[in-house]
């Protein structure tokens, strides 16, 4: 704009000089008139380069402004999205470890229950099958027993009916008497000893299975606390890393706030720096009006020392021609006259390209000065507009960081809950195995109770068919009765018979 409103005053005064230059070509104003028109290039050229100057300066400051924003938005979303994926890659390997626990942990507890089952089952029915046997046995020898002890009191009943060996076998039985009572003694003192045996045996199996039990109860302790140390050590270590994990993001949020305050310090500094360009700028601005109005001051006083000059070359030409008009003739007076009206015409002409010269100049000033302040305008809308951009970036940033810190408090009250939740399936399956096992001893308890019945009832059985064989060989043997009585005088006139007392056979005791 200054530059093309340079041109106009220029070509004016170069029309002048071409008019006044065709009647005064050879006079001897025409060299200072051509060397006046090179002087008002000079300002015209100088403004020109500084106006290109001037836009140069402007359009690489906003581009460099806009390159630095934008690489420092770059930068901070890079590093986001980089926290951001080693953040959700560290949480998808701590699930992974967890659900891999998880299953090894199970796995491994129901491999010892089953195995604990398995082994409990086969011992309770190894020890219940070996005294099944060894009950059958004892009972086998004391019904073998009492049938060979029924045999020889049934004969020692006949023998007792018989009226003529009464006597002897009184005599017998009171030397008998004695002896048996010796070894009755004898034999409750052994069957004292037998039960007291019998009982430390017992007293050591019940004892023994008291103990057996409270090592289970024990062991099942011990597994249950082990149990519950390992799953109080997972917790542990998870609440250790979600403690990390905090600590990570306190850091990223530190971070990011630094990163937002040296990005703020760097913008503050950029608007400073470009603040004190501006001012440079605009001093620099200020010292070329200066330089342009002391070099128009100059060219005018240059102008006034000229017309000065030109005035008293040409008082001097017209003195001479004065002089010389008075010896030519007339028609070259009044070519001299006609000289002199367009010389003056001239000066006039001069006069008022001056004064337009001086209001074209004063509208230039004008017009800088509100180019100037048009730009100023320009750079303060485009800082506030710069301020304002960044105002609504930080809001948008705290609005991203919020919905983010949400997200994550939402996600963590979720793992929060699946822990608890896991607890407390962990928590409650230990307490149906603990049921489980309570459950099994009651029913071991109630399955001991019943084989005891049916045993009792067994032998009840085995009473009700034991006193109905005896009735039926009671009355086997009254049949034989009469062929006991025929043999009886026969046995009993030969004397003692050889064959022991039932009481002392059983005692290998001969009489």
């Amino acid at each position: 704009m200054l530059f093309n409103s340079e041109r106009v005053p220029t070509n004016l005064s170069s029309n002048n000089n071409d008019k006044f230059s065709q009647s005064y070509k050879n006079k001897v104003c025409s060299p200072s008139i051509t060397f006046g028109s090179m002087k008002q290039e000079m300002p015209r050229t100088h403004s020109a380069t500084l106006s290109c100057r001037k836009k140069s300066n402007m359009e690489s400051l906003i581009s460099h402004n806009s390159g630095q924003v934008v690489e420092m938005k770059y930068i901070a979303s890079r590093i986001k999205e980089g926290v951001n994926n080693a953040l959700s890659e560290a949480e998808s390997n701590l699930q992974k470890r967890r659900e891999k626990l998880r299953d090894m942990l199970l796995r491994e507890e129901c491999f010892y229950t089953e195995e604990y089952k398995r082994t409990f089952q086969e011992s309770e029915k190894a020890r219940l099958d070996g005294m099944q046997r060894s009950l059958q046995n004892i009972k086998l020898k004391e019904e073998a027993e009492r049938r060979a002890l029924a045999e020889e009191k049934r004969l020692q009943q006949y023998k007792e009916r018989c009226d003529d060996l009464r006597s002897k076998i009184h005599s017998r039985n009171r030397e008998m008497l004695t002896h048996i009572h010796e070894l009755q003694i004898k034999d409750k003192l052994a069957q004292e000893k037998r039960d007291r045996e019998r009982n430390e045996v017992y007293n050591k199996l019940i004892v023994k299975d008291a103990e057996d039990k409270k090592e289970y109860d024990k062991r099942m302790e011990s597994e249950r606390q082990y149990r519950l140390k390992e799953i109080a050590k997972i917790y542990e270590q998870q609440l250790e890393e979600k403690r990390t994990i905090e600590r990570e993001q306190q850091r990223m949020r530190v971070e990011e706030a630094r990163l937002a305050e040296e990005l703020r310090i760097q913008i503050q500094k950029e608007k400073e720096e470009e603040k004190e360009k501006d001012m440079k700028a605009r001093q620099k601005r200020r010292e070329e009006m200066e330089e342009q109005l002391r070099r128009a001051r100059e060219e005018q006083e240059w102008r006034k020392a000229e017309k000065k000059e030109t005035d008293r070359a040409f008082c001097e030409l017209i003195q001479y021609e004065l002089d010389k008009e008075r010896t030519d003739n007339v028609d070259q007076k009044r070519q001299m006259r006609k000289e002199m009206e367009l010389f003056r015409a001239y000066l006039e002409e001069r006069k008022l390209e001056q004064e337009e010269s001086q209001r074209k100049l004063s509208q230039l000033r004008q017009k800088e000065n509100e180019t100037l302040e048009m730009e100023q305008n320009r750079i303060k809308m485009q800082v506030a507009a710069a301020k304002e951009e960044l105002k609504q970036e930080v809001l948008r940033e705290n609005a991203r960081q919020l919905e983010m810190k949400q997200l994550r408090s939402k996600e963590e009250r979720e793992k929060k809950a699946l822990e608890d939740e896991k607890l407390q399936k962990q928590y409650r399956r230990m307490e149906e195995l603990e049921k489980e096992r309570k459950l099994n001893e009651a029913t071991k308890k109630k399955m001991y109770g019943k084989i005891l019945k049916e045993q009792e009832m067994e032998k009840k059985l085995a009473e009700q068919r034991l006193r109905q064989n005896e009735d039926n060989q009671l009355k086997k043997e009254l049949m034989r009765e009469e062929q006991y009585l025929k043999s009886a005088e026969k046995l009993f006139l030969d004397g003692m018979s050889s064959k022991k007392h039932p009481f002392l056979k059983k005692f290998e005791f001969g009489p």
